[in-house]
């Protein structure tokens, strides 16, 4: 392990969880940019239609937790609730200054999901920011 090396742990998963599915996407992007998971800086909580268990990225020790949200987790500085395809497109689209990008379709795409109310942000628009840096693919 690098010094770079942010360490990102997955806590606990309840049945029906998808905690290790976003945990691969924290992992995979704090591996990718350090900067972007020491930057992550404020608790984020994934809510989803679908029915599945709420997640949480937390900042933990010099690390980050992915976890199914917990009683005591604490109030979320930013809470993204939509579908699952949904909020998975907004990982999957360019970003142009860590939006998504109006040059590409698919920037054109995650834009109109977020006008429309398909993807629902609320708290700190900052650490929304932050999050789709952690999680671009």
């Amino acid at each position: 392990m690098t010094e770079d090396r942010v360490p990102v742990r997955l806590g606990h998963q309840g049945e029906g969880s998808i905690a290790p599915a976003l945990f691969a996407l924290v992992e995979r992007g704090a591996a990718r940019s350090p900067r972007a998971a020491r930057q992550l800086g404020g608790h984020v909580e994934l809510r989803f239609e679908e029915g599945y268990p709420s997640i949480t990225v937390v900042p933990e020790g010099e690390g980050l937790l992915v976890e199914d949200v917990q009683p005591e987790t604490g109030a979320p500085g930013l809470v993204v609730s939509g579908p699952l395809p949904a909020l998975l497109s907004l990982a999957t689209a360019p970003r142009t200054a860590g939006l998504p990008s109006l040059g590409d379709r698919r920037g054109r795409a995650a834009i109109s999901l977020l006008a429309r109310g398909g993807v629902r942000i609320e708290g700190s628009k900052m650490l929304g920011r932050r999050l789709l840096a952690l999680i671009e693919l």
